[in-house]
């Protein structure tokens, strides 16, 4: 019982040490290097003060990949269950 009840103190401290502050947590969004929220902070602003992309460099962005979920299998199984 003392190894559980000590293996639980260690999971703990272990566990405390990497956690995020409560400090940390409310100052997202602040440090640009260091995201810990969706949306860069409580208030969900998604907005970003980095200026690499800006009115002169947006015309060279170009897609680096692309997912397509069309497909002829569901449009195939459409016309058979019709004519059935």
């Amino acid at each position: 019982m003392k190894s559980i009840s000590a293996a639980a103190v260690l999971l703990l401290g272990v566990t405390a040490a990497i956690a995020q502050t409560l400090d940390d947590l409310k100052s997202d969004g602040r440090n640009t290097d260091n995201i810990l929220t969706y949306g860069m902070g409580y208030h969900q602003q998604r907005y970003s003060p980095l200026n690499q992309i800006n009115k002169k460099t947006v015309r060279r962005l170009v897609p680096v990949w692309n997912l397509s979920l069309d497909n002829n299998w569901a449009s195939r199984r459409s016309r058979s269950s019709t004519t059935a």
